[in-house]
């Protein structure tokens, strides 16, 4: 007896299997995606590295601007110094001149802020003849320093090693051109008279120590300068 075949299934394949049944094309597409990357970080890199150069520059400028201004603010300090007759009210005005530089530019050095400070010119007072500037007679008030006394400026005499620091008893050396006094009273009042001038460099002994208003004062005595 004759067998009959069984039935056979069939299975019916999409028509696009072939394509789909063929190698992946996912390193090819890797390797477009990394070339436009790298293109985009090289863009990226070269527009950053022109805004620094550029940020650079405009430094450059703005930096040589600068030093010239403060090279000319320099020499109006200088030659308003040295154009200057001394007193306290010229020495303020000066020592705020001095701040006002210091803000914008490289600070003066303390040497430089002598310097600039000791072109005035100073005025022997009538009262006080001058063979007695350098007496051992010359005696008076002097403003050790303004109060307070937060720039190098506004102190105008160094003590012991350099120090701001006084004591009664102390001998100390002026800066600059400091003006000797009568009393130990306000200047601004118009009665306490200038009776000579103590030198820049020149020494004097505290011998006593009064805080006022807006000095600290002192009642000196010329005195040589320690060796």
């Amino acid at each position: 007896m004759k067998t009959r075949p069984s039935a056979g299934f069939f299975v019916a394949f999409p028509s696009n299997l072939s394509a789909k049944l063929q190698k992946p094309r996912g390193p090819e597409m890797t390797l477009d995606s990394i070339g436009k990357i790298s293109d985009i970080l090289f863009k990226g890199i070269i527009a950053t590295a022109a805004s620094v150069v550029a940020i650079y520059l405009t430094w450059q400028k703005n930096s040589g601007d600068l030093i010239k201004q403060c090279d000319t603010f320099y020499t109006a300090l200088i030659e308003n110094a040295a154009a200057t007759k001394f007193s306290e009210s010229a020495n303020l005005r000066l020592a705020f001149r001095i701040t006002n530089y210091n803000r914008m530019c490289e600070p003066l050095s303390e040497t430089q802020v002598q310097n600039v400070l000791n072109l005035m010119v100073t005025e022997i007072p009538p009262s006080q003849p001058p063979e007695a500037l350098n007496s051992d007679v010359l005696k008076g008030w002097v403003a050790l320093s303004r109060i307070p006394a937060g720039q190098y400026a506004d102190t105008n005499f160094d003590g012991a090693e350099g120090s701001s620091r006084f004591s009664t008893g102390d001998v100390v050396k002026a800066r600059w051109s400091v003006n000797l006094r009568e009393k130990n009273t306000p200047v601004a009042r118009g009665d306490n008279p200038v009776i000579g001038i103590i030198e820049a460099g020149s020494c004097v002994r505290i011998d006593e120590r009064v805080t006022g208003q807006l000095n600290e004062w002192a009642r000196i005595s010329q005195q040589a300068c320690p060796r």
